[in-house]
């Protein structure tokens, strides 16, 4: 009798097993009068990153039958292929179906039926259930993270044009944490499962899970967000590193830098930065030819730092997305190429400015002389500006044939031809002492 009593309550177990497998159809929503009461924290799933072996854990039931491969009459089981197929679910509605299956798997174990196919085929489903609700879980947590550092969107903004703070974590890769979270290889429905203990310890939610979803259009929105506001501040003339800082955010969001939105920003923002790159080029070469105008001697050096610092805006404004065929860029090339030729010019032009000055030198000191000027000066003078010829030829690049370095050339043969009068001046002079003496 006792023996019928036991056999009777355990079929009713499995029973309760078996609908409890088809409770989600009409289960009551959370707090509705007949919802199960929350499991126990014993069946609280472990994380996405949890080891494998966590993930598979089944109560109650006997661990060679839980690990055996499924058979074809088991694996046509309604919750089983509903959870793994399921887009819509929630770490809520997930964890409704585990309180459900780990209350009705106790008197499972009570009654010693946990090798019946019953319970091996529920206990497989609540594994299945927890590993998705880690996955769910996770993805529930990084669209959370994601959605509340994009409304600081406005402060972040800041940090970036002033280089005060990095972009924050929470916004980059969301790209790369999917591919960790969505099943490869197709839908987990058709994953090959012969193996559950590996298959339900890897698999992954549907591409389209709504959850995925989400995070693509969360991503995808923030993306275009940050290369408008990209463009918007290179528009208003912003610096062009704050630019590129936020370019680098909208491109790392999603991992793509070919995303529509960037790609059209690029195109408009590379007519942004060339016209960006000219106009400064403009301001530069202005600063050079008011520092020329102050200064009444050369200014080569401030050709040659104008030169490199309009360079540099092109390589930047190349750098960022602008086209190096731009009109634009072609215009500030020639500028900077102008000032590289007026660089040498200006060198020149310094070795005429100390050919000129030891010639005035020289007609000084003539002049203070009631004789012939002394022998010798003169030609010291023209050796020291052939030597800056010369310096100025190797070291800084200005042509031997340059007209005004040939310039300077004739005044040091002025000097020379000056000191050879001299010379036979003074040899006369002594002739024509020595025959009065005679």
């Amino acid at each position: 009798e006792a023996g019928r009593k036991r056999g009777k309550q355990m079929l009713e177990a499995l029973n309760e097993l078996r609908r409890a497998g088809d409770f989600r159809r009409a289960a009551p929503l959370i707090g509705e009068p007949g919802i199960l009461p929350a499991a126990s924290s014993a069946a609280v799933p472990p994380t996405a990153d949890s080891p494998a072996a966590a993930l598979v854990e089944v109560p109650a039931v006997d661990a060679e039958a839980a690990t055996s491969p499924l058979t074809e009459a088991e694996v046509d089981e309604p919750l089983f292929y509903a959870t793994l197929g399921d887009v819509d679910d929630t770490e809520a509605s997930l964890r409704r179906t585990e309180a459900a299956l780990s209350q009705a798997h106790e008197p499972v174990g009570e009654y010693g039926a946990t090798r019946h196919a019953t319970a091996i085929i529920s206990a497989r489903t609540l594994a299945v259930v927890r590993r998705k609700i880690a996955l769910v879980k996770a993805c529930e947590d990084r669209l959370a993270a994601f959605e509340a550092a994009q409304a600081q969107k406005a402060e972040i903004r800041q940090h970036l044009l002033h280089d005060t703070a990095p972009a924050p974590s929470e916004l980059l890769r969301i790209n790369k944490f999917i591919q960790t979270k969505v099943h490869k290889g197709g839908s987990p429905l058709e994953a090959n499962k012969s193996d559950f203990s590996a298959f339900v310890s890897s698999f992954g939610l549907p591409e389209n899970h709504h959850l995925v979803r989400r995070l693509n259009e969360v991503g995808s929105a923030a993306t275009d967000w940050w290369a408008q506001t990209a463009l918007q501040e290179a528009q208003a003339d912003a610096d062009t590193a704050a630019v590129s800082r936020m370019l680098d955010l909208a491109a790392t969001i999603l991992g793509n830098k070919d995303h529509e939105a960037i790609v059209t920003c690029r195109e408009v923002l590379g007519n942004v930065l060339a016209e960006n790159a000219l106009r400064n080029a403009k301001k530069i070469k202005a600063k050079d030819a008011a520092r020329v105008a102050s200064n009444p001697r050369p200014q080569p050096e401030s050709a040659k730092s104008s030169q490199e610092a309009i360079n540099l805006e092109i390589k930047t404004a190349v750098a960022m997305g602008a086209p190096t065929s731009h009109p634009a860029l072609l215009e500030a090339k020639n500028i900077a190429t102008d000032l590289q030729i007026e660089e040498k010019d200006r060198w020149a032009q310094t070795v005429l400015v100390f050919a000129e000055e030891q010639m005035a030198k020289d007609e000084a000191a003539a002049a203070k002389c009631s004789g012939v000027p002394p022998v010798g000066p003169a030609s010291n003078m023209a050796d020291a500006i052939e030597r800056e010829i010369e310096r100025v030829v190797k070291e800084r690049s200005v042509p031997e044939a340059h007209p005004v370095l040939k310039e300077a050339l004739q005044v040091s043969k002025e000097l020379r031809t000056k000191d050879g009068d001299r010379k036979r001046m003074f040899a006369r002079e002594r002739r024509l002492a020595a025959k009065k003496q005679s």
